[in-house]
């Protein structure tokens, strides 16, 4: 039964919060994650590692095994604890 009730549809603002999808590799003791990473804008990667939170959270992430370099799992979201990061790194594309 429709009561002239117009039903509401969510779009979100896009100019709320601007920023970017950075490629970020992570290297634990025994794993590689290649994922995205989203930085608002003027953010750097290390701006991200050092905010002083806990977590760091990654989109379309990739995790390989050190020892094979097979991959293990393909998430669309992931969480990892940065007390367990030993070596992280921004991706660069080469022009050309």
């Amino acid at each position: 039964m429709d009561r002239g009730v117009k039903k509401m549809v969510y779009k979100p603002d896009k100019k709320l919060i601007k920023g970017k999808k950075v490629e970020v590799g992570l290297e634990t003791p025994k794993h590689r994650i290649l994922g995205r990473v989203f930085l608002i804008k003027n953010e750097r990667f290390s701006d991200l590692l050092n905010d002083g939170k806990s977590f760091v959270a990654l989109t379309d992430v990739k995790v390989f095994s050190l020892n094979s370099n097979k991959i293990l799992s393909e998430k669309d979201h992931f969480i990892i604890n940065k007390d367990f990061i030993v070596i992280a790194w921004e991706e660069y594309k080469q022009a050309g």
